[in-house]
């Protein structure tokens, strides 16, 4: 199951104190409450060769930094470079191709290796997949927010949690407004009810 977040900016979900670790890795704890561990630049090549090695070695967040430019054809990965990608993905068919092959792949390939790891590891504990604008959308060039939707649920299909209507309903049967609303009020599943 992957959590996907796509942000502007650094997007974070909320923490606990330290105090409350152990109980993080129960699977009664919320998401909500859910302090995920991961790699700040996942995509980056030193720290990990490739991008599936960082969920090998533990990490629940995976961090994408994806750029929309209009010249580029597709969501580029990179820390810096806006027009061409420079990351750790590889285009992989079977899992044993997440560890071969060239790398500097766009977001769709990034996210086609990350199902490919998922679909060898059922059961797996949530993943958060933050995906980091870093120029924000291109509308003008048919990657606004539907576009990036679209390659998200092409690429990772089931393993993507969205949210089912009863997260808004509240205990008393009113409903929460938004999906913000119904986080701030504790109304997320918890750990263990996502894709299980």
């Amino acid at each position: 199951m992957a959590v996907v977040a796509a942000a502007p900016a650094p997007a974070f979900l909320p923490g606990v104190g330290a105090g409350a670790v152990e109980h993080m890795a129960a699977s009664d704890a919320r998401l909500a409450a859910v302090t995920a561990v991961g790699t700040h630049n996942t995509h980056d090549q030193p720290a990990y060769p490739y991008l599936t090695r960082a969920v090998d070695a533990g990490g629940s967040l995976i961090e994408l930094d994806t750029w929309s430019h209009p010249a580029a054809g597709a969501w580029t990965v990179s820390h810096r470079r806006m027009a061409g990608n420079d990351d750790n993905c590889v285009a992989a068919r079977t899992t044993a191709d997440l560890r071969t092959g060239a790398d500097d792949r766009d977001l769709g390939t990034c996210l086609d290796g990350l199902r490919i790891w998922l679909d060898a590891h059922p059961g797996h504990e949530p993943i958060v997949v933050k995906i980091e604008l870093k120029n924000g959308f291109a509308q003008a060039v048919h990657r606004g927010p539907a576009a990036l939707d679209t390659v998200i649920a092409r690429r990772l299909g089931d393993h993507v949690y969205r949210p089912p209507a009863d997260l808004l309903r509240k205990p008393d049967q009113g409903s929460y407004p938004t999906l913000d609303a119904a986080v701030q009020a504790d109304n997320w599943p918890t750990r263990a009810e996502p894709g299980h």
